[in-house]
């Protein structure tokens, strides 16, 4: 329940609403840059965003997965791509 109250709260506050061409990922932002640019140029009435990067839950991935690998996959979201992107690619080392 808390996940979803802290979801509701950042999109109330309009935190990580992109327009639908941005295409926006969960934890990365904006993927079609030049369809954000696109979309920045047209009339804010006429916009519809999403809030993929605020998604943290995936409710049916969570309950109805199949393995236990496509569970955790829709758990925290944001967070597991934040730590592949970040704290995982920062500490391994190449030979």
């Amino acid at each position: 329940m808390a996940w979803l109250v802290s979801e509701s709260m950042c999109m109330t506050s309009s935190l990580g609403a992109y327009p639908v061409e941005a295409k926006a990922k969960y934890g990365q932002g904006p993927t079609d840059l030049s369809g954000l640019d696109q979309s920045l140029s047209t009339s804010k009435s006429d916009q519809k965003y999403d809030y993929q990067t605020v998604y943290n839950l995936s409710i049916y991935g969570c309950e109805l997965g199949r393995t236990t690998r496509e569970g955790l996959r829709s758990w925290n979201m944001t967070v597991q791509y934040w730590l592949a992107a970040f704290c995982s690619s920062k500490n391994t080392k190449t030979s």
